[in-house]
This record gives C-alpha cells, structure tokens and sequence, in this order.
C-alpha cells in the first residue's frame, strides 16, 4: 500500500491520465486528418482467473489500446 502511494504521489493518480486520453486521441486527430483512433478496452485474465486489483501501473499495461 505505501508503495502504492509513494507512485501516486510522483505519477499522479493513474485515473486522471487515463482521462485525458480521448482528450489526446481527439487532438491527434485534429492535427491529422484522415487518423482514426479507437480505444478497447477488455479485462485482464491471468490463466482461467480475471484479474481486478493489480497495481497502478499493470493496469495500464494490461488494458488494451488500439490506436490505427
């Protein structure tokens, strides 16, 4: 948990990036004409089990974005 804290403390709260991403894919977009951009996101799965409660950075890494 502390170690937790301590990367929210230098990193910010991962939900308040991960809010600023359709904001982002939209300028993107602006800029460049023609891009198309679409955000998927599934659950992660470790074998047969979903995993819920991983740290803030695996849940980053392990939400799929597809960007064409």
């Amino acid at each position: 948990m502390a170690k937790q804290k301590a990367i929210a403390q230098i990193y910010s709260n991962w939900e308040k990036s991960y809010n600023k991403v359709p904001r982002l894919l939209q300028a993107l977009q602006s800029y460049c004409p023609g891009t198309m951009c679409e955000i998927i996101i599934v659950p992660y799965y470790d074998g047969h089990l979903m995993v819920r409660d991983c740290s803030m950075f695996d849940k980053w890494h392990k939400m799929v974005t597809a960007i064409s």
